[in-house]
C-alpha cells in the first residue's frame, strides 16, 4: 500500500489542468476553511485564511480576538514557533478594513464562470479587459457559478450581494464593498 497525504495529492494534482480536479483541490480548500471557521467561533479567535502553499499543504492562519489573548490550550503545541504562542500579549488582534471595489464575473470555457472581487471601482464603461495584466494579480476569487447561473460556492466576505451574483450574465460588474482578508 502507497499512502498520499492531502498535500502530496495537491501537488500531483497542480500538473494536470482539467476542471473535475479545479473543483476537487476548491472543495478541499472550502472544506478546511469551513473546519477553520467553526473552530475560530468555538475558541473565540479570529480565522484569518485557509489555502494551499506552494508545496500543496493546506493551512490555517489563526489570530486573536483581542490583544493578549493566549492561544488556546488546545492548540498552543501544535505551533510553538508561532508569534502568538511565543508572546500573546505583543500580538495586535486584526482590524477589518473595508474595500471598495467590483465583482466581476468571469466567463469560462466550460460552462463554469468564475467570480472575482478586483479591489478597486471600475470607471462607467470600463472592462476588466482593458486593465493591464498587473492589475489581474490583486483579483481575488470570490465565488463560482453554476452554467444556470445558479451559485456553486460564494466568500462570505460578498454573501450580501448573493442576489445581484446569481443569474447574472456573464461579462457583469457589480459595484461592491467587503471586508479585507487579514494578513
Amino acid at each position: 500500500m502507497h499512502i498520499l497525504t492531502t498535500g502530496q495529492l495537491v501537488g500531483l494534482a497542480k500538473d494536470i489542468n482539467t476542471d473535475e480536479i479545479a473543483r476537487a483541490v476548491k472543495a478541499l480548500e472550502e472544506a478546511q476553511s469551513k473546519l477553520a471557521n467553526l473552530l475560530s467561533k468555538e475558541f473565540g479567535i479570529v480565522h484569518r485564511a485557509s489555502e494551499f502553499d506552494v508545496d500543496g499543504e493546506i493551512g490555517s492562519s489563526f489570530a486573536p480576538a483581542y490583544r493578549g489573548q493566549p492561544v488556546p490550550q488546545e492548540m498552543v503545541e501544535l505551533d510553538l514557533s508561532s508569534d502568538w504562542a511565543r508572546a500573546p500579549e505583543e500580538v495586535i488582534a486584526p482590524e477589518p478594513k473595508i474595500v471598495s471595489g467590483t465583482l466581476y464575473i468571469a466567463p469560462s470555457k466550460k460552462g463554469i464562470s468564475r467570480v472575482f472581487a478586483i479591489p478597486f471601482r471600475l470607471k462607467p464603461g470600463q472592462s476588466p479587459n482593458d486593465l493591464s495584466p498587473n492589475h489581474m494579480r490583486s483579483w481575488v476569487q470570490v465565488g463560482t457559478l453554476r452554467e444556470d447561473g445558479t451559485l456553486a460556492a460564494l466568500n462570505p466576505s460578498v454573501m450580501a450581494y448573493r442576489n445581484e451574483i446569481e443569474g447574472a450574465v456573464v461579462g457583469t460588474c457589480i459595484d461592491a464593498e467587503w471586508l479585507a482578508p487579514s494578513a
